[in-house]
């Protein structure tokens, strides 16, 4: 068993007596990925060989009225683990919220680095490396950079949006500039159709008006030629 209090530093072991167990007994026990440790990724591979079940114990006081929380992970050879607190059993779930709420980050490289990780942590990208320093330091710190997050990527999202209004009204004064001349062709058509209808129209009321003089000249003349014939009549004896 290993105890550490307030004072403890590091664990001084020689060489091959276990140091790298107890990481990943703990990060385990703590709800950590295997992947976190870089070794294998299958919690049975962590069992003893020959044996059927390893298991892991972490006592935690909370600081509140000397109480202490055992947590206990209980590895089966068949990858199966359980995990208790206070030895009542629970999920994993469960427990990543307990574990949280003491603010004990076993996924952030900057809080817990394991030995055959060390290159891994080395090659974070600068974000990835301001982000888990800042999980590390202080969860206001982590929040408040979140929210500076949200505001640039809703700036981003505006200025995206912005960016595409400005290309749809350039298409759309594009697609007026061309129907312009066509709507102009459209209206000087329609014009000149008009005027062609006016014209026509036009034509029929002086065809008919000149008709209608011919007719007038016609009646006249018709009228004075049974003038005559009724003159005529009047000097015609009837012989039998």
């Amino acid at each position: 068993m290993l105890t550490i209090n307030t004072n403890f530093n590091w664990a001084s072991i020689r060489l091959f007596l276990g140091k790298s167990t107890i990481i990943c007994g703990i990060c385990l026990a703590l709800g950590g990925n295997p992947k976190l440790l870089g070794r294998s990724e299958k919690m049975a591979d962590y069992v003893k060989h020959d044996e059927r079940t390893a298991s892991v114990e972490v006592h935690m006081k909370t600081g509140e009225n000397d109480e202490v929380v055992i947590i206990r992970l209980v590895i089966h050879s068949n990858n199966k683990h359980n995990f208790f607190i206070n030895d009542q059993q629970v999920n994993k779930s469960e427990l990543i919220r307990l574990v949280s709420s003491y603010n004990i980050q076993v996924d952030n490289p900057c809080v817990f680095l394991a030995q055959d990780k060390v290159k891994s942590f080395a090659e974070q990208n600068p974000v990835a490396l301001l982000e888990n320093t800042e999980k590390a330091c202080s969860i206001e710190l982590q929040e408040t950079h979140d929210e500076l997050k949200n505001l640039s990527e809703h700036d981003i999202g505006r200025g995206k949006r912005k960016e595409d209004c400005e290309k749809n009204l350039k298409s759309i004064e594009k697609e007026l500039k061309a129907l312009s001349s066509r709507v102009e062709n459209f209206l000087r058509k329609e014009g000149m159709q008009k005027r062609i209808e006016s014209l026509q129209q036009r034509e029929i009321f002086i065809i008919c008006e000149r008709e209608e003089r011919t007719l007038e000249k016609h009646q006249v003349e018709m009228n004075k030629a049974e003038q005559k014939v009724s003159e005529v009549e009047t000097f015609v004896v009837f012989i039998p």
